[in-house]
């Protein structure tokens, strides 16, 4: 039209079908589609991007449409209403096709010899300007923005599509190229369901939510395959390993207030038997340090609310009942890793009215889990254990020295990392050795960096320090032995309580840089071995009784807990 300078006027189209034949009273079903191109530069537009267009749509029309998978449905949003805070739940209903994150779709025109399945993935949350902001404005950063992001913790991280552009270059024979889109940066630590917003993303000034007004979301879910990585050069295939819902992605109002109950409402927790840690610090309560030294202590541990191995918390008060629930995983644990394999499963039963609310949960799958009826949620999550280089500070949770007297000297103090103590750095000192599961050093250095991991303790000659003091045996060990994932959480207690202290043996720590110069330690014990003194009593006697090598330390004892997983 552009070259034809044709005069405007009433542009009319005529669609004709055919041929076919019509009995009388017969009906035949007749299918047009619409399709369009995107920035497109008028009044003389390129329609080459038409054709394009022109052409998807002619090869959906001949495969009957069977390159079409509808994508996980998108879930609702509920919201906690807090004072310049709104806490988003994600739920999915039992009508979704993702519910309980089980979505899965085939994908048609892959033959069965590929991966032939869409499976769910993740969650993208977004912040959105207006009531009426569309789904298809979500990438438009002037209509939408990214405020939360959650997905499975698996192999799957950074996820491309692959576009077909016109090709910029004007001197090469392809019309068109592939590139990469990037759909989503994923950060690949386990399933969440629950998201903070306590800043608006529209604001300019002061972000902080203003109680009373109307805040806008979206969210979608996404899900993944890639049966056959992309070759550009020939068009083969996965184009799309990311879709994303395309039914119930719909616009959430919800608004910040004040009220005069804001605290975080979390389960009191009582461990059975097991091991774990959902990586935060374990806190039991205070009487449990009596009864785990009693001689009638039962193995089970109540842990401070909100600081056990699982995570509950509340979310409606109101519906919340007074309940006992009991929470059984079940699979087979990997030799190799101590980690719960694919079989790995969770149970969640209410045991007051003997009712099974989860049930056959893989613990691989999401880690929090919201029973919008019942008005709580939990999180279980198998964590990766210390050393993965996967987590902050490569896994380590943290480091607490607490006083009784808080108003009193802080008398404790200790080697850190490079030989440092009071600021000062002494080489002799310096015993920790590079790790490869800690090239960092990050786990040397949890809080004060009072504690070293074994594994991190020099033990050989060091070409740079030939003498340097060393908690390890140096002649006869072999730090080697000794893995990151095997490390236990521990509450070392310094009690003037005598009734509590632990009897321990006392090593004799001489070793060959001492020897080697003309000291020789009592008995010529060897390193590591039992010193060769008599034994001594809680106040400091020397024992007569023929004993050597043992001694009482003022602890409680070694309370152990998990580090991780």
């Amino acid at each position: 039209m552009c070259i034809s300078n044709l005069a405007n006027g009433d542009r009319k189209t005529l669609i004709s079908a055919g041929p076919m034949l019509m009995q009388a009273g017969s009906v035949n079903q007749f299918t047009s589609g619409i399709f369009t191109a995107f920035d497109v530069k008028h009044p003389c537009p390129d329609i080459s991007k038409l054709r394009f267009a022109n052409a998807i749509a002619q090869n959906l029309f001949d495969h009957c449409f069977e390159s079409y998978v509808s994508g996980p449905d998108a879930p609702e949003l509920s919201a906690e209403k807090k004072d310049k805070e709104i806490v988003l739940h994600i739920v999915n209903e039992e009508s979704s096709n993702n519910y309980q994150e089980s979505y899965s779709e085939i994908i048609p025109s892959v033959s069965g010899q590929f991966d032939r399945l869409y499976k769910f993935e993740g969650y993208k949350v977004y912040q959105v300007r207006f009531a009426s902001t569309s789904r298809q404005l979500l990438n438009d950063l002037g209509s939408a923005r990214l405020i939360a992001q959650s997905d499975l913790e698996n192999n799957i991280t950074e996820i491309f599509n692959w576009k077909n552009i016109v090709n910029p270059d004007s001197t090469s024979t392809d019309d068109y190229i592939w590139v990469k889109e990037s759909k989503v940066v994923a950060s690949n630590t386990g399933i969440d369901k629950s998201f903070s917003f306590t800043e608006d993303q529209f604001a300019t000034g002061d972000k902080t939510l203003i109680n009373g007004k109307n805040y806008f979301f979206m969210v979608v879910a996404y899900a993944h395959n890639n049966w056959k990585e992309f070759d550009p050069a020939d068009g083969s295939g996965q184009k799309n390993p990311y879709i994303e819902s395309l039914t119930n992605v719909k616009v959430f109002t919800f608004a910040p207030k004040f009220n005069l109950f804001n605290e975080k409402y979390q389960f009191d927790v009582t461990r059975i038997s097991g091991e774990g840690n959902p990586k935060i610090f374990l806190e039991v309560k205070p009487d449990m340090y009596d009864k785990m030294l009693g001689n009638n202590f039962d193995g089970k541990v109540n842990y401070l609310t909100g600081y056990g191995p699982l995570q509950g918390k509340v979310l409606d008060p109101a519906k919340l009942q007074n309940k006992t629930y009991r929470l059984e995983i079940t699979g087979n644990i990997n030799p190799v890793t101590c980690e719960f394999d694919n079989s790995g499963i969770w149970k969640l039963t209410d045991i007051t009215e003997n009712k099974v609310i989860f049930e056959n949960i893989p613990l691989a799958g999401a880690k929090e889990y919201i029973e919008e009826e019942l008005g709580f949620a939990i999180t279980v999550h198998q964590h990766r254990e210390p050393g993965t280089r996967v987590y902050e500070n490569n896994g380590g949770i943290g480091l607490k020295v607490e006083y009784n007297n808080l108003n009193g000297p802080k008398w404790y103090n200790a080697v850190t990392e490079g030989g440092i103590i009071d600021e000062n750095k002494i080489n002799e000192l310096n015993h920790v050795r590079e790790n490869l599961s800690d090239p960092d050093k990050e786990l040397s250095r949890i809080g004060e960096g009072f504690f070293i991991p074994s594994a991190s303790v020099k033990y050989g000659v060091d070409p740079i320090i030939p003498f340097y003091l060393t908690p390890f045996a140096t002649d006869v060990s072999n730090a080697t032995l000794y893995r990151l994932r095997d490390l236990n959480n521990v509450d070392i207690v310094l009690t003037k309580d005598k009734s509590k202290w632990s009897k321990c043996i006392v090593v004799e720590s001489a070793k060959g840089a001492y020897t080697n110069i003309g000291f020789q330690p009592i008995g010529n014990a060897k390193e590591f071995s039992l010193r060769r003194t008599p034994s001594i009593d809680k106040d400091g006697n020397t024992l007569s009784d023929g004993t050597f090598g043992y001694s009482y330390f003022p602890w409680l004892g070694w309370m152990l807990r998990r580090e991780e997983g």
